[in-house]
């Protein structure tokens, strides 16, 4: 909210008479506001606070440019702020293109073991996810196998969340597995999170799962550099619907996964309950890089 005032009130440089007391007002409050948020997100996460300093730097700097290239009479504040939002957006342009394409103390194992799968983030937490199969016979088993990588340097847990999604039919009988399966990972590691899916003995047609990955953990400092797409939450039905009566379109969120049971007449029953969730550290750093890591990011 205090970005927007500020662009608001800072059309007040654009016009040529005397500016306004009151605008003025708002734009320096606005500017103060705007400014102590900055400066908490930067503490909490700097590689966030440049995406949106860079975004509203640049336009702030295009407002204030246009003024004093096209206005009448000189604007020295307008000057002022187009220099610095124009340095600052550079700076935090600087930064970004350094953060993914920088070199990096800590190996990062998912980009090399995993490259033909897309790299997800939650809170500072990597992975990449992938299913075993995507057709299973009555009684039979798929894996569904998520690689997980620790950006910090204190321990993190991964919670997976799966859900199935509604179906229309009469038939209640569909897959058994562990919906808050977990990991636990200590500073900057990997491992693995292996979910088996079981199809049960009535089921049959297309199911689809839902993945809703949290993480749990705080504190510490930040030792991978490089970040990932950060994965949406799921969007809610009612909230789709309500955004459709306003005429906003929104949708989508979360990791799904779909997988046919097909019927047959050799199909035999099978497990009556979910299989157990296996976990394994795939790698671990030497504890005298994690200081040095942290320093690099």
């Amino acid at each position: 909210m205090a970005m927007f005032m500020l662009g608001i009130s800072s059309i007040e440089f654009t016009v040529d008479r005397p500016a306004d007391a009151t605008m003025l007002g708002i734009f320096w409050v606005s500017l103060g506001l705007a400014a102590f948020g900055l400066l908490v997100e930067a503490r909490r996460d700097l590689y966030t606070f440049c995406i949106f300093a860079t975004v509203f730097g640049v336009i702030a700097a295009i407002i204030t440019g246009s003024v004093v290239v096209y206005g009448v009479d000189p604007h020295p504040v307008a000057g002022v702020v187009a220099v610095l939002t124009g340095a600052g957006s550079l700076a935090c342009v600087i930064y970004l293109v350094r953060t993914q394409y920088g070199s990096e103390i800590l190996p990062n194992v998912l980009r090399t073991e995993f490259a033909d799968l897309p790299v997800h983030e939650v809170d500072g937490v990597q992975f990449v996810a992938s299913q075993s199969a995507a057709e299973l016979p009555v009684g039979g088993v798929l894996e569904i196998r998520v690689v997980v990588q620790n950006c910090w340097d204190r321990e993190r847990t991964l919670v997976f969340r799966l859900k199935p999604e509604r179906r229309i039919t009469l038939n209640s009988a569909g897959l058994l597995f562990d919906r808050s399966a977990c990991i636990t990972l200590g500073p900057a590691e990997v491992g693995v999170l292996s979910i088996p899916i079981v199809a049960e003995a009535n089921a049959n047609g297309r199911y689809s799962l839902m993945a809703q990955p949290r993480v749990q953990g705080d504190g510490g400092a930040r030792v991978r550099r490089r970040r990932a797409p950060e994965l949406s939450s799921q969007i809610p039905a009612w909230m789709t619907a309500l955004g459709a009566l306003g005429g906003i379109l929104v949708w989508g969120g979360g990791m799904p996964f779909k997988v046919v049971v097909r019927q047959s007449a050799h199909s035999e029953p099978g497990p009556v309950s979910a299989l157990p969730v296996q976990t394994e550290i795939l790698w671990q750093p030497d504890p005298q890089v994690l200081n040095p890591a942290s320093r690099a990011v």
